[in-house]
């Protein structure tokens, strides 16, 4: 037998010979290996956790639960729960102040969360419908955005790879012992992604060269210079308006921020140079090539323009409400507005969508609003294909949502007080 094919009971046998003293430093050895080995990749993981913040706002809104149920009690409450459309859409601070001028005292919050499909947004709805009862507290107005395109066979085959990750994450840790009863593999393995490896799973991490070269593929290597130009007037724009917010104010879209309830500005706190550079912002155009790119994305991902939807994803979603449904005075389903310079649905896609808003209401007895095609939105008021830009939009939404849902809230007010 050549030396590189020892096998482990003559390795053993070698081990068993040695003398105590030696054998304990060669246990001692191991024993310093496998803490190094533990200790680099369990580091490893929460570097990148910190680097990449995949966790930030959707761990940061779990944290604000308790505060959510038990602060403001004489005061009418608002959720405003969804995708990253609603966090991009909703200002709380905005739709208090409109209120406010009404005649209404409502303390408003964004539950909007990116990169979550109704699977596991339906676990998030979970923790605030829990943490609402345990306060015997209830919500006047829920409104809970369907976004059409993160609910399609293609969009679950997509995330497939967040699956552990987000179990992890919005689980409880009786729910984790429930998974490793069944699955003992898998109940280990997110148990370690939460504990051990700072919330980021092995599939996010390998799966991330793959998701950054798809989304490079899509753009043009070599654009023409006048929209390099564009884009660097866009980027100067963003700049200054960005040294001109408040402290504590930020347009990052990773992170919770808790004094503005999820929201990402109070443009009541802007002053007068902030205002203006918001404004010059929002007046450099599109650039028509990011927002090809950015369509396409959206198609490779989400099946947009088609809308096969998963059963899975729309079950869950029907679930998601009815849990938000037991702890609200009223809740309503919405669909944001939609850039229909480049999401344009065909009659068969429409009737898809149809289908499943009539099932939506027939299952949960709540209403839909759909504002995809209200006139009072237009293309330039999007930053991407899909999103309201911060500029316009998010303003426009917001006011409008508070007009909306007024008197409805006025009700409320006058029968609870």
């Amino acid at each position: 037998m050549t030396p590189s094919s020892t096998s482990s009971s003559e390795l053993d046998g070698r081990y068993q010979t040695l003398e105590p003293g030696r054998r304990r430093r060669v246990d001692l050895g191991i024993a310093l290996a496998c803490v190094l080995v533990f200790g680099s990749v369990a580091g490893t993981h929460h570097l990148l956790a910190g680097l990449l913040d995949f966790n930030g706002r959707p761990a940061g809104l779990l944290e604000h639960l308790p505060q959510l149920a038990s602060d403001h009690r004489d005061r009418q409450k608002v959720v405003v729960f969804g995708s990253s459309m609603t966090q991009a859409a909703f200002e709380p601070a905005l739709f208090d102040a409109r209120l406010d001028e009404l005649g209404l005292d409502v303390v408003s919050y964004n539950h909007g969360v990116g990169n979550l499909n109704p699977e596991y947004q339906e676990i998030l709805s979970r923790r605030i419908r829990e943490a609402l009862e345990q306060e015997d507290e209830t919500l006047a107005l829920t409104l809970v955005e369907l976004t059409p395109f993160q609910a399609t066979l293609t969009r679950s085959e997509f995330t497939a790879f967040t699956r552990d990750q987000n179990h992890a994450l919005l689980m409880t840790t009786s729910e984790l012992c429930d998974v490793a009863l069944e699955d003992p593999d898998r109940g280990a393995r997110l148990l370690t992604i939460r504990h051990v490896r700072n919330g980021l799973s092995a599939e996010l991490l390998t799966s991330l060269p793959g998701i950054l070269y798809g989304a490079l593929s899509n753009r043009d290597p070599s654009p023409p210079p006048e929209l390099r130009a564009l884009e660097e007037r866009r980027r100067e724009a963003r700049s200054r308006f960005e040294a001109l917010l408040p402290a504590g104010t930020s347009l990052d879209t990773d992170g919770w921020n808790a004094g503005l309830r999820g929201g990402r500005l109070d443009r009541a706190r802007l002053s007068a140079k902030a205002r203006t550079a918001l404004e010059d912002w929002g007046a450099v155009p599109a650039n028509p090539a990011r927002m090809r790119a950015d369509l396409q994305r959206r198609v490779d991902q989400g099946d947009i323009l088609e809308l096969h939807f998963d059963e899975t994803q729309v079950q869950a979603f029907i679930s998601l409400v009815k849990n938000l449904a037991s702890v609200s005075d009223t809740i309503e389903v919405i669909l944001l507005p939609q850039n229909t310079d480049w999401v344009r649905h065909g009659p068969q896609a429409r009737a898809r969508l149809d289908a499943v808003l009539t099932r939506i209401t027939a299952e949960t007895g709540v209403r839909v609003r759909d504002l995809q095609h209200d006139s009072r939105f237009t293309p330039r008021q999007f930053v991407d294909t899909t999103h309201l830009s911060v500029q316009e939009g998010a303003e426009t939404f917001t006011t409008i949502l508070a007009e909306i849902h007024a008197d409805t809230l006025r009700r409320a007010s006058d029968a609870r007080y």
